[in-house]
């Protein structure tokens, strides 16, 4: 998979929007049963247990996999899109959602290119059994 960097990038990105696309309705119904705050809380633990141990392994399928996995188990912008509906009206909402998908956008361009420069060998401060992935995804923490 070495020779294929940008078809192993795209994979990797679509793996954990693939797993939020698989789970979200789900997710959302069991938040309505159980609570909102449990699932969100389900997403950030497992979101911070993906991204550690993202930074750590050297095998495409299993970063894959663990891809998949943090978007199997993250419903939290189907859950924040949820809150916004219910705390707002009219005007209010709009401009709610616009907000929430402009912030999504943004941080979804900066952490890419962030990551980008944080995995060059010559931007970081240590590597760990010399994975260069592993600081930006400290950071990314």
């Amino acid at each position: 998979m070495e020779d294929m960097p940008g078809t192993c990038a795209g994979a990797l990105v679509g793996g954990f929007t693939m797993g939020v696309c698989l789970s979200a309705l789900i997710l959302g119904h069991v938040a309505d049963l159980i609570g909102r705050k449990k699932i969100m809380m389900l997403g950030l633990f497992t979101g911070w247990i993906c991204t550690s141990m993202y930074g750590l392994v050297s095998n495409f399928w299993l970063a894959f996999a663990i891809r998949v996995f943090a978007g199997l188990t993250n419903a939290n912008l189907v859950l924040t899109r949820a809150v916004c509906a219910d705390l707002t009206t009219g005007a209010q909402r709009v401009l709610a959602f616009a907000y929430l998908w402009s912030v999504f956008s943004v941080s979804r361009g900066l952490s890419g290119t962030a990551g980008g420069i944080l995995s060059e060998e010559s931007n970081q401060p240590f590597t760990l059994n010399d994975n260069r992935f592993f600081f930006p995804c400290f950071v990314g923490m």
